[in-house]
Order: C-alpha cells, then sequence, then structure tokens
C-alpha cells in the first residue's frame, strides 16, 4: 500500500463489486457494503444467516442450493457462476457473477 492510501479494509467495502462470502454451511460469513447496498440491507442483519429467496431469485437459489454450495463443499470452490440478486423492495435483481471461489486450507503440521 503506498503511504497514505485508503486501508485495504475501505477499498474492500467500497469495491465497486459486491463480495459475498459463506461458511462451509452455506451461512453468509461477511458481504461489503457494496453488496448490502444493492441489496437494500444493512449487512449486520445477513450475516450468520444462509441466503435465500429473500436474496435471490428462485431459479439462482435453487442453483446455489444444487450446484454452489455442493461443489464448495466437495471441491472447495468453482470456477464461475452467474446468479440473480433480489432487493429488499422486490425490485428486479442485478445480475451478479463470480469467477472463482475457494475455502481455506489448513496449514501443514
Amino acid at each position: 500500500m503506498a503511504p497514505g492510501g485508503p486501508p485495504v479494509a475501505d477499498l474492500i467495502e467500497a469495491a465497486p463489486c459486491g463480495l459475498l462470502v459463506l461458511d462451509a454451511e452455506g451461512r453468509i460469513q461477511y458481504l461489503n457494503r457494496t453488496l448490502a447496498d444493492w441489496l437494500e440491507r444493512p449487512a449486520a442483519s445477513l450475516i450468520g444467516h444462509p441466503p435465500g429467496l429473500d436474496l435471490f431469485n428462485k431459479a439462482s437459489w435453487l442453483y446455489v442450493q444444487t450446484h454452489v454450495l455442493p461443489l464448495l463443499s466437495l471441491q472447495g470452490g468453482f470456477q464461475e457462476i452467474a446468479l440473480t440478486l433480489r432487493s429488499a423492495s422486490g425490485a428486479k435483481g442485478r445480475p451478479w457473477s463470480r469467477g472463482g471461489g475457494s475455502r481455506p486450507t489448513a496449514a501443514p503440521s
């Protein structure tokens, strides 16, 4: 980081893309401010809860359940997905895509 530049955490929060982190059980562990703004929900209200039909349209939620979560569990990641998000007001969601995913691995002992 250049001296005097913004902290990395601030850059992540204000990134021009939404960031979402799920745990092994599919619960939301983190989302950045951009995604929370798109969803029209405070991030704190979503942490610890699984995403569902309140965040995704029906087709996207079905895909998350049948493809994304199993891939994360079995392979620790995926190559690319495209989902549609739904805002709190029920407005037509933004298309959302992710070009990869992974889970942390334990350090060798």
